[in-house]
């Protein structure tokens, strides 16, 4: 006794005959050969498509990982924007004058987020310093700025009483800095904003 079965086909649905009970192996072979699930035309294109989203999966783990090894390789670090520290000197006084320092952006201290501090930094200094020695230690200034700003913490510079702290650590460490050449009277913060 056989019992009609639905076949998947290139066509759409075909009746098959199938044994239902113990019936002739002649006829459960022929069946057998006829169904399109044993036939393995649909093993290479999943194989395929397998393989092929591995191969992503892979590309995709190695970039998100090299990102957070390079992120967490330069916690604690500075990072310093490429634009070239340059200095521009204008009178403010008639016994000091500004020098600009151009802006910068230092990563800070923070561990858990990086956070990176973003600063324009204003000095007042002697009227009689030697700008053209002093501007051959902008490599000297800048690596003492960079080296001060990113010891901090973003959360021990939200306060201005932290800040005029750091203005005065600053102030110090340039004028150790360029001692004989220039001293730094004051220092102000231009542009000062963590992101």
């Amino acid at each position: 006794m056989t019992e009609k079965g639905l076949l998947d086909s290139d066509e759409g649905l075909l009746a098959a005959e199938a044994p239902v009970a113990e019936g002739a192996p002649e006829e459960a072979a022929t069946v057998a050969e006829t169904q399109p699930w044993q036939e393995a035309k649909w093993v290479f294109p999943a194989l395929v498509t397998m393989a092929s989203m591995v191969v992503i999966s892979l590309v995709v783990s190695i970039y998100a990982l090299t990102q957070l090894w390079g992120v967490q390789d330069r916690v604690g670090e500075p990072v310093v924007a490429e634009k070239p520290l340059q200095v521009e000197a204008k009178a403010v006084d008639s016994d000091v004058q500004e020098i600009v320092l151009k802006e910068m952006a230092v990563s800070l201290a923070n561990k858990a987020v990086s956070k990176v501090l973003i600063v324009v930094i204003a000095v007042d200094v002697n009227k009689d310093a030697d700008l053209a020695r002093l501007i051959g230690y902008e490599a000297a200034v800048k690596d003492t700025v960079i080296t001060i700003l990113s010891s901090k913490m973003s959360y021990g510079l939200n306060s201005s009483e932290s800040r005029d702290r750091l203005k005065d650590e600053l102030k110090d460490a340039i004028n150790e800095t360029v001692r004989g050449i220039a001293v730094v009277k004051d220092l102000r913060f231009q542009k000062f904003f963590i992101q």
